[in-house]
């Protein structure tokens, strides 16, 4: 009896299966190999705090809080100083939705609201990395995020509060 293809039907079977067995295989190597770079890859951004802060590490939870402008004071009872680069920047729209599950434009939206309504004060907003680690490393009670690569080359006050992707990361150097 002839089925597909002018194969008889078991050896059209056995076709099948050796295709499904080897699309599988190529799916699973690359799930491995893409797997593997990831957990060796350093972290996307670090957030940092001031040397002041007693905070020693902040879940996602506490970070939404604090950038959404609920949580206004650390553990001691100082206030937290929030610095946040430009809407356009990548690493703010990257940190926007990989730590707060959030959009930038819906973050400012939330703060825009606050500051309207004299709730709140929105975060100040800094140019590029370089000043967020100065303005972090200035103000006491100061938080921010920066590329890995930007704090690691140089020497600050500053204390590395939470990594994405999430490691047992840390890194806290005095002038």
């Amino acid at each position: 009896m002839t089925g597909i293809a002018g194969l008889p039907v078991c050896q059209f079977i056995i076709c099948l299966r050796q295709r499904a067995i080897h699309t599988l295989l190529l799916l699973l190597a690359s799930i491995n190999a893409f797997g593997n770079a990831g957990d060796n890859a350093e972290p996307s951004f670090v957030v940092v705090v001031n040397k002041t802060v007693p905070e020693a590490r902040l879940t996602p939870v506490d970070l939404r809080a604090i950038f959404s402008i609920r949580k206004r004071s650390w553990s001691d009872g100082s206030p937290i100083r929030v610095f946040v680069l430009q809407e356009s920047d990548s690493l703010h729209h990257q940190f926007c939705q990989s730590a707060l599950h959030s959009y930038p434009y819906v973050l400012r939206d939330h703060w825009d609201r606050m500051t309207f309504s004299g709730t709140g004060v929105a975060p100040t907003v800094v140019k590029n990395q370089q000043e967020m680690v100065h303005m972090v490393v200035k103000t006491p009670g100061a938080i921010g995020y920066v590329h890995t690569s930007s704090i690691l080359d140089e020497n600050h006050n500053l204390t590395v509060t939470y990594s994405y992707p999430e490691r047992s990361y840390s890194y806290s150097e005095e002038q």
